[in-house]
């Protein structure tokens, strides 16, 4: 719930380029994504045609419509900063290419964004590439793929 996205856990720090996770708190007090504050929404100046929207349907921001098809068993979402989230993946071999990988991308970014010259930027893009495909990264696609297709699947009937 709300609670468990405030702590930052879990969250994915590759998204955002401050390494700290969408619900992290900044210094200014908001969340580092704001769509995680209570109040992002009622923030926002809609146009009349979405007011109007949001009355017709009684809800409070656009996309709330869809989170309560998702809740009434009505639509499925996919929606998700990671997609491995919507595949309820919970394959420890898995889990733990997965934090490998990410250990190796958290390393290599600094290096490639810093990178001196094309070279040195291709030659530390080889490395990491090498780096992740020894860790099992082709394995981990190959798993979320067939998972996503199975998903795919049972909402396409």
């Amino acid at each position: 719930g709300e609670d468990f996205y405030r702590t930052g856990i879990k969250q994915i720090p590759i998204d955002y380029f401050s390494g700290m996770g969408a619900a992290a708190l900044h210094s200014d007090g908001y969340m580092i994504d704001l769509k995680f504050e209570d109040n992002y929404y009622s923030r926002l100046d809609y146009l009349p045609v979405q007011k109007d929207y949001l009355e017709y349907y009684d809800i409070s921001y656009p996309t709330e419509i869809f989170k309560q098809y998702v809740e009434d068993g009505k639509m499925y979402d996919f929606q998700v900063v990671d997609n491995r989230v919507s595949l309820n993946a919970n394959d420890e071999a898995i889990a733990r290419i997965d934090s490998a990988c990410m250990q190796i991308a958290l390393t290599a970014i600094p290096k490639l964004v810093t990178a001196a010259d094309d070279a040195t930027f291709e030659k530390v893009k080889a490395e990491t590439l090498s780096e992740l495909k020894k860790a099992g990264a082709e394995e981990a696609k190959a798993y979320y793929v067939k998972e996503w297709e199975a998903g795919k699947a049972k909402v396409a009937k």
